[in-house]
């Protein structure tokens, strides 16, 4: 392979040919790679707590951590006492006879965790965010997004009944009687059905200022039909609102059909949809044959050959609950002060690169520039780990009956507080001190709302970032994240909020109209290339494919001052940095949800659209990595 036709396999080839897909996984990367060697640490770590708890007894959270781990890992316990638990549990949806009851008892409703066609979240105002929000929208689809359900999906269909088998060999192994489960899955996929079509598709929900759409409470109660209009009453007295608090109608277009979800003829197909999504929302809390089975569904949309091995789902489980905590451990024992003074030192090189870009900017206006730099010059940053933890960790006591020990029920009562906590959320102002990533994830992240980006410890080492290495390299791998994140400050998404995490024009007009145009240029760009499995949506994909080219510019303009000798171990850090397989099924899967172009353009698409790329291996027409200068789209 010539690396003047394919770059990213010019440098990735021996690695493509010979790495293997964990069974568990539905592919391998580098972000998976290390995650896994960031788990086989805190796996060890856990498993010296569990063999000697008097380590944590000082420290409450890890302390629970640990008993919910040991909880998990009970599986004489859990043989006996969790399918009960469950069926218990499910007894109580026969309080209720029709939507009128549910919405009259929905606060205990809530409060046990049951499912509603409404979700309720609470997030940030994005016109204030210093204060949170309610914001409404519709639970989630059996299928993975809004296209499937058309009629001319070519996989839509085919997914239901794989959905329909998988689940339906669940609630079997449950001891359901055959004729029971078969009227639970028709009513749960003719009511999934109702709602489904009507919610947005992941290209629709990638534009996410769309889902502010502000209105009195009263004002939404109007748009409500009788049978629901409660919901508004409810949601009142839950969260101790008026008739003219604000909150955000994230999906107008299915509020619009709630009248036909809240029919009185769908009442029992609701009650056999809650039935099925608490029944395969508690798998992991049953027999460990019981959580294979409750997560076949889930497999086979991604291709992943295997359940997670017992050890590692008890791990994700317990630290799904805890992660804070147990990240915050990992990084204070692997993130050095070093490394720590270096990537700040990186990043502000990186900001202060941009604020030139910015600065000399050739096609907005002055007053434009001036607020652009303004926002970056108030972006927070954010390293290895937080200064505090949410105060929801201080709540999270795991209690267990040592007369009957039951997971399902230790959970139910985690979540309940999560719940509760999550109401308070509203009332409270909103705390930007507050990581919304473990320090132990391997990934970073631009928060518009709160202008601030984060860089976890974990993604803080090999491959990413290398102390040993070449500084171009680090400046291709970790510096290009880096830039990236940054860069989502100035996508179609971050461009709209200002340097307070405000929802704000602060575009001249026709500057706005510039960036949209060039937008759309970057739309185009991605929608003409295509992978194995199928074509790119550069709709779906553009705030993502804006943020890695404006990161691999600014990074290439940082290394140019710092390194510039080692170019190649730049680009090819780079490259190196999107290697990935993975399965057809999953990669045909995150073309329909995922918001990144497939790794291998990220790899070779940008590179290409890069002049220094194209000037330092001196490409020609003939190269299929070359890009004719009028082809190339630059924004930042």
């Amino acid at each position: 392979m010539r690396l003047e036709d394919d770059f990213y396999r010019y440098i990735n080839q021996t690695w493509l040919d010979t790495a293997e897909i964990p069974n568990d996984r539905p592919g391998i990367n580098n972000f998976v790679e290390l995650h896994d060697q960031v788990e086989a640490r805190n796996l060890a770590q856990a498993a010296e707590w569990l063999a000697d708890p008097a380590q944590v007894a000082d420290k409450p959270h890890l302390a629970n951590y640990v008993r919910l781990l040991a909880l998990i890992r009970n599986e004489k316990a859990r043989a006996k006492n969790e399918v009960p638990a469950l069926m218990k549990h499910l007894k109580k949806l026969d309080r209720y006879a029709g939507w009128d009851e549910v919405l009259a008892d929905f606060k205990a409703y809530r409060e046990d965790g049951l499912p509603f066609p409404l979700s309720v979240d609470v997030s940030p105002d994005m016109k204030n965010s210093d204060c949170n929000m309610i914001y409404i929208g519709p639970a989630a689809t059996i299928l993975p997004d809004s296209t499937y359900y058309q009629p001319d999906h070519p996989q839509g269909e085919q997914l239901l009944k794989i959905y329909r088998d998988c689940s339906g060999a669940y609630l079997k192994a449950l001891g359901l009687e055959e004729s029971k489960v078969a009227e639970l899955l028709d009513g749960t996929i003719a009511f999934d059905r109702v709602y489904a079509p009507t919610t947005k598709s992941g290209e629709e929900s990638a534009e996410y200022v769309n889902s502010y759409n502000p209105l009195t409470l009263a004002e939404y109660a109007a748009k409500l039909p009788e049978s629901c209009r409660a919901f508004a009453t409810r949601l009142q007295e839950i969260y101790g609102i008026t008739s003219e608090t604000l909150l955000s109608d994230t999906e107008p277009r299915f509020t619009e059909n709630v009248g036909a979800i809240f029919a009185a003829e769908n009442f029992a197909a609701f009650k056999a949809w809650a039935t099925v999504r608490i029944a395969l929302g508690a798998a992991a809390a049953l027999t460990d044959d019981l959580r294979i089975l409750g997560g076949a569904y889930s497999r086979a949309l991604s291709g992943v050959k295997a359940a997670r091995s017992f050890e590692k789902y008890s791990y994700d489980l317990a630290h799904s609950y805890f992660s804070g905590p147990v990240g915050l451990d990992y990084a204070q024992r692997n993130f050095g002060a070093a490394a720590k003074a270096d990537v700040l030192a990186m990043l502000k090189k990186m900001i202060a690169n941009y604020a030139v870009v910015l600065r000399q900017n050739d096609w907005l206006s002055e007053s434009t520039r001036d607020k652009a730099v303004v926002k970056l010059e108030n972006l927070q940053m954010h390293v290895g780990y937080p200064d505090k933890l949410a105060p929801l960790y201080d709540r999270l006591e795991v209690e267990v009956d040592q007369a009957c020990p039951s997971l399902f029920v230790t959970l139910q009562h985690l979540n309940r507080i999560s719940y509760l906590y999550g109401l308070e959320e509203f009332a409270r102002p909103v705390d930007r001190d507050l990581w919304h990533m473990p320090a132990d994830m391997v990934n970073a992240y631009y928060s518009p709302s709160a202008n601030c980006i984060v860089f976890p410890a974990a993604i803080l080492q090999p491959p990413f970032y290398d102390l040993a290495a070449t500084k171009a390299a680090n400046y291709g791998a970790i510096g290009a994240v880096m830039a990236h994140e940054i860069s989502h400050a100035f996508d179609n998404n971050g461009a709209q909020f200002d340097e307070k995490g405000n929802l704000n024009d602060w575009w001249q007009p026709n500057d706005y109209t510039a960036f949209r145009a060039k937008t759309e240029a970057m739309i185009k760009l991605f929608d003409s290339e295509s992978t194995e499995a199928g074509t790119c949506n550069g709709k779906l994909t553009v705030s993502e494919n804006i943020a890695d080219a404006g990161g691999l510019s600014c990074a290439y303009q940082v290394c140019m001052t710092e390194d510039p000798e080692h170019l190649a171990d730049f680009f090819s850090s780079w490259a190196r940095g999107w290697r990935h397989k993975s399965s057809l099924a999953y990669a045909k899967l995150l073309l329909s949800i995922d918001v990144h172009a497939p790794c291998e353009l990220r790899g070779n698409v940008q590179l290409k659209n890069l002049p220094a790329f194209q000037k330092y291996y001196h490409l020609q027409p003939s190269d299929k990595m070359y890009l004719a200068p009028e082809a190339q789209v630059r924004i930042w």
